[in-house]
């Protein structure tokens, strides 16, 4: 059926499914992929950061060997949220 309608539509059948699917998690009807909006914040998140890294204001994770990103991975198993940068307070998961 999506690939007949994908024909009609002049779209390959996976476009139309993968749009099908962003549809359903949009409306909350599946869980195994973000939202639009929330796909949006980590895209603005991972911006911002870049730019923190790029000032100087935040720590990549291979320049720091005994920074607070250090002992983040070490405990990765577990609940873990400390920051990676120091001076702005960002996790590796975008929480402050």
């Amino acid at each position: 059926m999506i690939r007949r309608l994908a024909e009609q539509l002049g779209v390959h059948h996976e476009a139309l499914r993968n749009w099908i699917r962003q549809a359903e998690a949009d409306a909350d009807e599946r869980h195994d992929r973000p939202t639009s909006e929330m796909a949006e914040e980590n895209r603005r998140l991972r911006r911002e950061i870049t730019e923190l890294r790029r000032a100087g204001l935040c720590e990549t994770p291979q320049s720091s060997s005994s920074s607070v990103y250090t002992r983040w991975a070490r405990e990765a198993g577990s609940q873990a949220q400390e920051p990676i940068c120091k001076r702005c307070r960002i996790s590796e998961t975008g929480a402050p």
